[in-house]
């Protein structure tokens, strides 16, 4: 399976298309729209972004790595936990068998 990443730009362009606005007004709106989410989960705060999925930083444990070895000290890190309309999407739409 071919992997494809689609950055900001592709994203604007579509945004813009699909809101019929000027592709400057939706890369600011883009850009305001991340800038919010940052903020949000440098407070702390868990953003959820309807139809999509909650974002949040959650705290770890001490761990140690099962490659080196080392011990990992306790870090903070981003949770993305899927709104049940994209896992389920995912699930019946990227397999390679149909469900019947």
């Amino acid at each position: 399976m071919k992997r494809k990443v689609v950055a900001k730009t592709p994203v604007v362009k579509l945004l813009a298309k699909k809101a019929d606005i000027p592709y400057a007004q939706a890369s600011f709106v883009y850009d305001v729209l991340m800038e919010i989410i940052y903020d949000e989960l440098r407070e702390g705060t868990s953003v959820i972004l309807p139809h999509i999925a909650t974002l949040g930083i959650v705290n770890t444990k001490s761990q140690i790595s099962h490659l080196t070895g080392q011990t990992i000290p306790p870090h903070k890190r981003l949770k993305f936990k899927p709104n049940i309309y994209l896992a389920k999407y995912v699930r019946v739409n990227t397999r390679e068998y149909k469900i019947k």
